[in-house]
């Protein structure tokens, strides 16, 4: 049952993140696809890189923002009531929807950010280290989440349960994005670069 709360409690970040893959798909809202650098560069390489855009940050905070306050709505009826951990009576909607996505998209920026450092390009793969590069890429939108839900349910093994389904389920996603060809690894890190050991 606990396992199923949590998975209600993330919710809002799987429904964002299943609108945002057909919208990448497809590039829709190409208005909003902006890089979030700005183009700007930082030691002769770029910040972010052009696949981190205001897009999936706007698109992930409104979509998990709107499921935040369904849940607000439906918390006081059950089977709803008994499946949420967080008191949405007491807890802003807005605040909760902004904080979930807001966390997971931009907690992906500082791993962005070491990458463009080491040369892995955007949806680029380390040649070196390709399965350390892989759990930090899924690992990092985890994190966020999870840091962000610790101010709304206080710290323990919920939180921990957070962390661990959002890392598995977010692995899980990755996965279905590379089989309906949503995402494609094809570029590889630049050999004179990835031997730097910092970013």
């Amino acid at each position: 049952m606990r396992i199923v709360q949590i998975l209600y409690l993330i919710l809002p970040l799987l429904v964002a993140g299943a609108v945002h893959a057909p919208v990448i798909k497809k590039n829709l809202l190409r208005g909003l696809a902006r890089p979030l650098d700005f183009g700007r560069s930082f030691r002769g390489t770029r910040v972010f890189g052009d696949n981190k855009t205001w897009r999936g940050v706007l698109l992930m905070s409104t979509v998990a923002v709107g499921v935040v306050l369904g849940q607000s709505l439906l918390y006081p009826y059950e089977p709803f009531r008994s499946l949420s951990i967080v008191d949405y009576s007491e807890t802003s909607w807005i605040a909760l929807g902004l904080a979930l996505g807001l966390s997971y998209s931009l907690s992906e920026l500082p791993n962005s950010f070491c990458k463009r450092r080491l040369g892995i390009p955007p949806g680029g793969v380390s040649r070196r280290r390709a399965t350390a590069q892989y759990v930090v890429d899924q690992a990092d939108s985890a994190i966020g989440g999870t840091l962000a839900l610790a101010v709304f349910i206080g710290l323990g093994w919920d939180l921990a349960l957070v962390f661990a389904l959002g890392f598995l389920l977010h692995v899980a996603m990755d996965q279905l994005f590379f089989l309906f060809a949503v995402k494609r690894r094809e570029a590889f890190a630049n050999p004179s670069l990835e031997g730097r050991t910092t970013c």
